[in-house]
């Protein structure tokens, strides 16, 4: 998401420059959020997360690159929370997975039951113990492996996403694994550096999002 007098000419230069198979849906601007999305949104959202949660629900899959400090876990808990996902995995680094529980409490107490995998066998048993009813699974990318699913995935939330940049890593492969046997319909990749090195960092990020649509990395 970026701002809106520049969607467009990011556009154009993806598919002239660089090839990108980009459709018209790709790129919205303000006018095109649905107001229905913004009026539901909590009340201490500041008017760019308004804005950008509305898009980012609108169009289902995309990547909230805001600054540090700037309130990407509450981002990410409005795009759950008003996506109607029943069955939700929320991926982060080991040492954020206390503040998605908080933050889950504080902005929305009346979530479904969250379930914090912190150990291999937690990972190995959350299928049996949370297969039926809704649910928000919080675990690492270093678990990702261990950790089985029941048969249905509509929501995930990669938070710090630049952690899968490198396609050929065991926490890409593993993420990259869950989204295509689950394909879910809600994707959400949170992230203040999705370039922490070269431009090409960006490109599994985004090709987890949306597959095939940005080439590859060649």
């Amino acid at each position: 998401l970026v701002p809106n007098e520049l969607a467009k000419g990011f556009a154009v230069f993806g598919e002239q420059k660089l090839g990108w198979l980009l459709k018209e849906s790709f790129y919205l601007c303000s006018s095109d959020i649905d107001p229905a999305y913004a009026k539901r949104l909590h009340e201490a959202a500041f008017k760019f997360q308004r804005e950008d949660v509305a898009k980012a629900l609108n169009i289902k899959r995309a990547m909230l690159a805001w600054e540090m400090g700037t309130g990407k876990t509450f981002g990410g808990i409005e795009f759950i929370r008003l996506s109607g996902s029943k069955h939700v995995l929320v991926v982060c680094p080991a040492m954020a997975r206390a503040v998605w529980e908080a933050d889950l409490e504080k902005w929305w107490p009346s979530h479904y039951q969250v379930a914090v995998i912190c150990d291999g066998k937690e990972a190995d048993n959350f299928a049996l113990e949370y297969g039926h009813e809704p649910f928000i699974c919080v675990t690492s990318y270093e678990l990702l492996k261990k950790l089985r699913l029941p048969n249905s995935i509509d929501c995930v939330v990669a938070d710090e996403s630049h952690y899968v940049k490198e396609p050929t890593v065991g926490r890409s492969k593993a993420l990259r694994d869950i989204l295509n046997k689950y394909a879910p319909e809600h994707r959400l990749f949170l992230t203040g550096t999705p370039i922490t090195v070269k431009p090409i960092d960006i490109h599994n990020q985004v090709d987890m999002l949306y597959p095939g649509r940005f080439g590859n990395q060649r």
